[in-house]
């Protein structure tokens, strides 16, 4: 880094939030770029539930496969 405001502790903080702010808008971007995954895995689960069927719990009947 070539700029510096000539205080350690300054430029110190900005160089830690600026890490911060580039894991934070990677960390979001993999989370919104892994969505579509998400709910298409939810959609897969609850087929083969329904395909294999599910035993009776508490306050839900058994649903046949």
């Amino acid at each position: 880094m070539t700029d510096s405001t000539g205080i350690a502790s300054v430029d110190g903080a900005v160089v830690w939030c600026v890490a911060l702010a580039a894991i934070g808008g990677a960390v979001a971007g993999v989370w919104r770029a892994l969505r579509p995954l998400r709910q298409f895995m939810a959609r897969a689960e609850e087929f083969w539930d329904d395909w294999a069927g599910q035993p009776a719990r508490a306050g839900v009947p058994a649903r046949r496969g």
